[in-house]
């Protein structure tokens, strides 16, 4: 039994982890396809979602991208190195700090992101095509919260 920071003993009800286990086989059926599709674009969907948010975002910090993709610096490392190898993104040092370096799409990284995108966006759509705007609005709010929660251990 894991116990809670008051000393209360919690335990997940049946319902709870069946739930944790639906929630991570979803999640993992919808990254191999995911996967699945960019690989034809030469992209994991990490790749994919860093240059979606540089280009979103514009110039950025990796450390700024692992924290809001939630990743490890070290694994924002390794595909920022990737995508600088493959001419996608531009990293250069910051001046104040050389720990920090400031990150910005290439022109091919601009174009393999608008090569991949539609694909990205159909199997998205694909996805939760069957949901309802009622249940997407709810299902956003669900997963805010547990993100939120999450978060915050």
């Amino acid at each position: 039994m894991a116990t809670g920071k008051r000393g209360k003993n919690k335990k997940a009800t049946d319902k709870e982890r069946e739930l944790y286990h639906l929630w991570g086989s979803a999640a993992s059926a919808v990254t191999v396809g995911l996967e699945r599709a960019l690989n034809e674009y030469e992209l994991t969907l990490s790749q994919f979602l860093v240059l979606d948010f540089i280009e979103q975002r514009g110039e950025t910090h990796q450390l700024v991208l692992a924290e809001l993709l939630n990743q490890t610096p070290g694994n924002i490392t390794m595909v920022m190195k990737n995508l600088d190898r493959a001419n996608l993104v531009k990293r250069q040092k910051s001046k104040h700090d050389r720990r920090f370096r400031r990150v910005t799409l290439t022109p091919r990284g601009r174009k393999k992101l608008e090569e991949a995108r539609p694909v990205f966006a159909q199997i998205v759509k694909k996805i939760f095509g069957s949901l309802g705007a009622a249940d997407l609005s709810r299902l956003v709010k669900s997963l805010e919260k547990i993100s939120t929660t999450a978060r915050n251990l």
